[in-house]
C-alpha cells in the first residue's frame, strides 16, 4: 500500500503493532485503539485473558464523517477479524458512558454497526446497561467460543455492578 495514497477503510496497523487507523471517502481518518490487557476487569472469568478493549474515533482535532457511513462498520470488522487472528476466542468490550448524553446517538451507531458487521452472523454480543454506574455495553464474541456462559454471567454482572 503506498501511504501517500492509503486504500479506503483499509486497517493500517501502527508503529506500536497494537493500533490501527483507516481513512474515510471523507478524507478523515479515524484511530482504532486496541488494548488487549483487560483481564483485571474480568476476576475469575475463563475468557478474561482474552477480553479485548477496541476504542475508535476520528483523528484528534477532526470531526467525524459528516453522514451515516457503512463503510466505517466493514473497516472495524476487517480490524475485529485481525484481532481474532492474534486471539481466537477473544472477547470485545464495548463500553460507552451515559454521562454526556449522547448514549441513545451512540448505541444507534453501535447497533448499526454491529448489524453491518455481523451480517455473516459470526458474531454474538451481550448486552449490559447499568443505570446507577450510567454505563451500558456489550460483550462481543465469535459464535461458537468455548467461554460463553462465564461471558454470558459476566454482562449480567456488569448491568448490577
Amino acid at each position: 500500500m503506498n501511504p501517500l495514497n492509503p486504500a479506503l477503510y483499509e486497517p493500517i496497523l501502527q508503529e506500536n503493532e497494537l493500533d490501527y487507523k483507516f481513512l474515510t471517502k471523507d478524507g478523515i481518518w479515524y484511530d482504532v485503539a486496541v488494548d488487549y490487557d483487560m483481564a483485571s476487569y474480568f476476576p475469575g472469568k475463563s475468557f478474561a485473558n482474552n477480553a479485548i478493549n477496541i476504542a475508535m474515533g476520528p483523528e484528534e482535532g477532526s470531526s467525524p464523517s459528516p453522514q451515516r457511513d457503512p463503510d466505517i462498520a466493514v473497516a472495524m470488522e476487517k480490524i475485529m477479524t485481525l484481532c481474532l487472528n492474534k486471539k481466537p476466542d477473544g472477547v470485545f468490550v464495548y463500553t460507552c458512558s451515559l454521562k454526556d448524553g449522547q448514549e441513545a446517538a451512540r448505541g444507534r451507531v453501535f447497533d448499526n454497526m454491529f448489524a453491518l458487521s455481523n451480517r455473516n452472523s459470526i458474531y454474538k454480543r451481550q448486552k449490559f446497561k447499568n443505570k446507577k454506574r450510567r454505563l451500558y455495553g456489550s460483550l462481543l464474541y465469535k459464535e461458537g467460543n468455548p467461554a460463553e456462559p462465564d461471558i454470558v454471567l459476566a454482562a449480567q454482572e456488569l448491568a448490577q455492578y
